[in-house]
């Protein structure tokens, strides 16, 4: 709490009255996530659009990514929100499903790993800026590196079509 207090320039005693502690701020980011995520990941934006809203929120918003990043690491009071999670994957994993059935997404790669592999490009500039800065040498979040980075990643993902013609 002391770190994420230093890093928001805000007494450590702010955090814990405003939202009752560190269970109460990674709520806060979760449901501000959850509010914005529903636009990103409309059933009727094509799945290159997704992506493109996935890496400009993320970019935007690398709290988000960084909040998952912790939990990972077992820094994030996440049991609580264990469930909720996965019933978010699962709805994650029917869209990609879905995508595949309807032809957006070709069939022979599993749902699991599409997600996956969505997920880890989407944070990836935020989980290794370094990688950024040594490969494309520019910043994340930088205009240059979102030129570069996003338009191959959203081809990529075209490709993987039914029939693997990018469009």
């Amino acid at each position: 709490m002391a770190g994420i207090a230093e890093r928001a320039g805000v007494n450590q005693q702010l955090i814990s009255y405003y939202f009752g502690g560190k269970q109460g701020l990674y709520g806060e980011l979760g449901e501000r996530w959850r509010a914005a995520e529903g636009s990103l990941a409309a059933p009727d934006l094509p799945l290159d659009e997704v992506v493109a809203g996935y890496f400009d929120a993320g970019v935007a918003h690398p709290e988000w990514a960084r909040m998952l990043l912790w939990q990972a690491l077992g820094d994030s009071p996440g049991d609580e929100r264990e469930t909720a999670q996965r019933m978010e994957i699962g709805a994650d994993l029917a869209d990609v499903r879905r995508r595949q059935q309807a032809g957006e997404l070709a069939s022979e790669f599993p749902a699991e790993f599409i997600l996956l592999v969505l997920w880890a490009a989407a944070m990836a500039p935020v989980a290794l800026p370094q990688v950024v800065r040594g490969g494309y040498g520019c910043e994340p979040g930088s205009p240059e590196f979102r030129a570069r980075y996003l338009p191959p990643l959203q081809r990529l993902f075209r490709a993987t079509r039914a029939g693997g013609a990018a469009r």
